[in-house]
């Protein structure tokens, strides 16, 4: 999701909104630039709540982009802060539950490495398969609708992975 909104956002922004190539690129600067406090708070979260709350708000916030954009394209500054805490508070979430439930280090870091791999794989195919579903259809509420149903099957693996973690403890 992270590199499919990326990749498309300016273009995206544009179409939807209406605005020029500055604004666009502004509008792109917001999702990079909020993310930082992404990096802040989900740590902050994982370490005096349970694991589920963190994994619950960068889950959530992602489904809110989502859905935001297609309801209410006008307000996406908003939707695009809120998303932009999902992208950069997953990796400490992922990567929290990854040593929870590794039981060396070795294990650990073999884990880390299948996901980083597949994670960073399946991320490369974003942007041309959201470019050729807006392409096929003409339209981003197309484009959105993958985005959202990518959301919700990443909250019921990241949701899942949680209690498992939580399980193993």
């Amino acid at each position: 999701m992270y590199y499919g909104y990326s990749t498309w956002l300016p273009a995206m922004t544009a179409d939807l909104l209406g605005v020029g190539a500055s604004s666009a690129g502004a509008m792109a600067s917001v999702f990079q630039g909020v993310g930082i406090a992404g990096a802040l708070v989900i740590p902050v979260l994982t370490r005096f709540t349970p694991r589920l709350v963190p994994a619950a708000v960068v889950c959530a916030s992602w489904i809110i982009l989502a859905v935001g954009v297609l309801l209410a394209p006008e307000l996406l500054w908003v939707w695009l802060s809120i998303g932009a805490m999902g992208h950069a508070g997953g990796f400490v979430v992922v990567f929290s539950t990854l040593v929870a439930v590794a039981r060396t280090d070795a294990e650990a870091t073999g884990i880390s490495a299948l996901v980083q791999g597949g994670g960073y794989a399946l991320g490369a195919t974003a942007a041309p398969i959201l470019g050729g579903v807006h392409d096929a259809t003409g339209s981003w509420s197309a484009t959105l609708w993958v985005t959202l149903a990518l959301s919700v099957a990443y909250a019921v693996l990241l949701m899942s992975a949680v209690i498992t973690a939580q399980r193993s403890r």
